[in-house]
């Protein structure tokens, strides 16, 4: 399967070009940036987060999360793995902030001085539940702090529901753009083509959809608390680690 469908794999077949990574292609990130998801996931962060926290944002994108808890007295990092992301960050000095590397490289580089974690819903679909796993047993594990939190949240699978297969189209700048989110298993894709008479192009990115039991099943053995709320098609979960 090559990861597009309906019209989208018709534009594949014709041998239109393909975009190997949305998020570092200008014209496809800046649609992504302008037609994010609205997730009402801040205040779960500002509530749970105070001013001598030294947090890290995992998958920090255009600095939805990021800026406002920065604004908010948060000591701030984040980590992203396309450049062309961290870009869209404003103002352009946090950005300074953001470290251009992949969560795999922080695993095994990135020195363990934030006692906070967090992954926003539209970050934590990015990796695959392998990687989170991972992350979890690796990273968590061997925390310093006597107490330590991860914080996260995800959209819930009936929102994906409600918008799989429909096709979006719109305009950015001199480009008919034309996108969709396809639902198959455990994963979403998302389809994207742009036109502008010149110039087309494909691209599609591939998210994974988490739930309540994936991530407690990551964490039968570990003696971690967890607190777990739900809101607007949004799951938001809280482990926390006393030692």
């Amino acid at each position: 399967m090559n990861g597009f469908f309906d019209i989208f794999n018709d534009k594949y077949n014709n041998n239109v070009k393909v975009v190997n990574d949305i998020y570092q292609d200008k014209d496809m990130a800046s649609y992504y940036n302008a037609n994010s998801i609205i997730i009402d996931d801040l205040y779960f962060y500002l509530n749970n987060l105070k001013s001598a926290d030294k947090v890290l944002e995992i998958g920090t994108g255009n600095g939805r999360i990021f800026t406002p808890l920065f604004n908010h007295g948060i000591d701030m990092y984040g980590i992203e793995p396309a450049k062309e992301m961290i870009e869209h960050i404003r103002p352009k000095e946090l950005s300074n902030r953001v470290f251009n590397i992949s969560l795999q490289d922080f695993i095994s580089k990135e020195s363990k001085i934030y006692n906070k974690v967090i992954i926003p819903a539209t970050s934590i679909s990015v990796f695959s539940p392998q990687e989170i796993n991972l992350f979890i047993s690796k990273y968590l594990d061997e925390m310093p702090f006597n107490q330590f939190e991860l914080l996260f949240d995800f959209l819930d699978i009936n929102f994906f529901k409600a918008t799989d297969s429909k096709i979006y189209r719109s305009k950015l700048g001199e480009y008919r753009v034309y996108s969709a989110n396809y639902l198959k298993e455990d994963k979403v894709y998302f389809n994207i083509y742009l036109n502008n008479g010149i110039e087309e192009k494909i691209g599609k990115s591939v998210k994974y959809i988490y739930t309540e039991d994936i991530i407690k099943n990551m964490l039968l053995k570990k003696n971690y608390n967890i607190e777990v709320t739900h809101s607007n098609n949004t799951t938001r979960m809280i482990i926390s680690i006393k030692k």
